[in-house]
């Protein structure tokens, strides 16, 4: 069954406490207020859903198909500006959709079945009401969340899952930071100075190591690769410089996603001016 929901544009104030005491400066028609401790902007988001079920016929056993979208989708976020930040998630999550609207891009998800058997012609879908017990079932989901939010910056989420058979689900995730000021999404070319894989692979072996509770020499006999590289999958999150590496990335699938985590100042040396601006508060 076609479904399509959007749940109605919530609106609220963040606040974010602040260390700083000055002067109370309020103004009920500015998106951003202050007073001596708290700084608070509002944010309005919608929450749009969509998904389908298939029959799948022309395989050796017939199988039903679902697939699915959630996406937490920013409609506006202090008055800042935020197309960048539409354009990186819609493109993000749907890499194939070329478009700018978020309903298109998930009605084109949900309605391409054929995108996940690499458009075999010699299978034919007919979209059903639910999936049913006595054949196959399959899935593919794709969601977006907001992971968090400050003065500075916004960091988002993207969780991708199928299962087309075979012993377990492939499951992964995206997930960036995208700054207002500038807008733009943080990367590792504007995040770090040139030559940082040479300082930071040994800091993110560390760091890996400690997720899994292994000594780094121990590491080493345990991964998939050749050593820790860099993973461009980078993004903030509670203070931390956060490296995101998927499944099979580095370790077998049983260790599932690994998050590295590096404080600021572990790396200064290597942050560019406005990294060190954006996490250490250098002007």
């Amino acid at each position: 069954m076609n479904k399509f929901f959007l749940i109605p544009t919530a609106c609220f104030a963040m606040t974010l406490a602040l260390g700083s005491c000055s002067n109370p400066t309020e103004s009920s028609n500015s998106a951003t207020t202050k007073n001596d401790e708290i700084n608070s902007f509002e944010i309005s988001q919608s929450i749009k859903t969509a998904s389908c079920t298939y029959k799948v016929d022309g395989m050796p056993d017939s199988c039903h198909l679902t697939l699915s979208a959630s996406i937490t989708w920013p409609e506006n976020l202090g008055n800042n500006n935020i197309q960048a930040l539409q354009d990186t998630i819609l493109h993000r999550t749907f890499p194939t959709y070329t478009g700018h609207n978020v309903n298109n891009a998930i009605s084109e998800f949900v309605s391409q079945p054929g995108a996940l058997f690499e458009n075999d012609k010699s299978l034919k879908y007919t979209k059903v009401q639910s999936a049913t017990e006595n054949i196959h079932s399959y899935t593919a989901d794709a969601s977006v969340s907001m992971l968090e939010i400050t003065l500075d910056y916004v960091t988002y989420r993207i969780d991708y899952s199928s299962y087309l058979g075979g012993a377990h689900p492939s499951w992964g995730a995206d997930c960036f930071t995208y700054t207002f000021n500038p807008a733009r999404v943080l990367t590792l070319d504007n995040m770090f100075t040139p030559g940082y894989e040479k300082i930071l692979e040994p800091i993110l072996a560390q760091a890996v190591a400690d997720e899994i509770s292994a000594k780094p020499n121990e590491l080493k006999s345990m991964l998939l690769t050749d050593s820790v590289y860099v993973s461009n999958i980078v993004y903030l999150y509670n203070g931390m410089i956060v490296f995101h590496y998927n499944p099979y990335a580095l370790l077998p699938y049983s260790y599932g996603a690994i998050d590295a985590r590096i404080a600021p100042y572990e790396v200064s040396d290597i942050l560019t001016p406005e990294a060190r601006t954006l996490l250490l508060n250098e002007q």
